[in-house]
């Protein structure tokens, strides 16, 4: 190796580890994207799997698992859903706004990267334009 590659990496070693900034919770990256909660409320009672996967926190699994439970008793009130496992007291405080045991499911996921209508994506290339 030559003086000026030793001296390139002791410096290097000298510098120390590189640390990136923290990343914030909850941020894309960190592999724990958070969905937007959506409005209007579910009937735990009557809702499908599809529209308990679409509640913000809540697995294919951990729906499965509430409609599992469902089956064996009925919930009688939103808190009863704390009886599945997996989910959390916390977890259910985010959803509480949203849970209901009677009446219709009137939630409506939010919709994250819609495009409008019309629109033109960047990642969309145009024709190339033809030269006679």
């Amino acid at each position: 190796m030559s003086g000026r590659g030793l001296l390139l990496v002791a410096a290097l070693l000298c510098a120390g580890p590189v640390h990136p900034a923290p990343l914030p919770p909850g941020s894309a990256t960190t592999g724990k994207a958070k969905r937007a909660p959506g409005t209007g409320v579910l009937n735990l009672n009557t809702a499908t799997l599809d529209q308990l996967d679409a509640l913000p926190g809540v697995s294919p699994k951990l729906a499965a698992a509430v409609v599992a439970e469902r089956a064996a008793r009925p919930f009688s009130r939103p808190e009863d859903v704390m009886r599945v496992r997996g989910m959390s007291k916390r977890r259910f405080e985010r959803l509480r706004p949203h849970l209901a045991v009677t009446g219709p499911s009137s939630f409506v996921p939010a919709r994250v990267g819609v495009k409008h209508p019309g629109s033109r994506s960047s990642a969309r290339q145009r024709p190339a334009p033809s030269h006679p």
